[in-house]
């Protein structure tokens, strides 16, 4: 697998803060986006839970790089749909990266995607932004508080 550069990997963290935030909002203001999305969460954070039970990390990597998809999708915005296909990969090997270095944080990262499932469901879009933030930063090794 190709290592994930840092720089490389600050800018996909950044790039997915932008587009995450304003998709969720997006989302959040329309009663059948919000529930479609939620669902989506609901079934991949599933799907992830059986995964990490294998230890199937590449496996694992594809549902996570899915779950930031299905983020974009449920506001079906066509072109940040291909720009997030783009991503795919490298998100893939993001996550790939990071837990080949703490294999441990495989539970941590469904625990974190589980809570965002409530934040979508009370349309609490600051509270998912900042959620991600965090989430990111642990996942990839990053201070907390500064800015990326």
């Amino acid at each position: 697998m190709i290592q994930i550069a840092k720089n490389e990997a600050k800018h996909i963290v950044s790039a997915r803060k932008l587009v995450e935030r304003r998709s969720v909002a997006t989302a959040v203001a329309s009663i059948r986006a919000r529930a479609e999305l939620s669902t989506t969460f609901g079934s991949n954070v599933i799907r992830q839970r059986g995964i990490a039970e294998t230890g199937d990390m590449s496996e694992f990597s594809a549902a996570d790089a899915d779950l930031r998809g299905a983020i974009v999708h449920a506001v079906s915005y066509s072109l940040l749909e291909q720009f997030y296909l783009g991503l795919h990969e490298r998100q893939r090997r993001m996550a790939t990266d990071s837990s080949a270095r703490d294999p441990g944080q495989v539970s941590g990262i469904v625990e974190d995607h589980s809570r965002l499932i409530g934040l979508i469901e009370s349309s609490d879009v600051n509270g998912f932004e900042l959620a991600v933030d965090r989430d990111m930063r642990r996942v990839h090794g990053w201070n907390l508080g500064t800015s990326l």
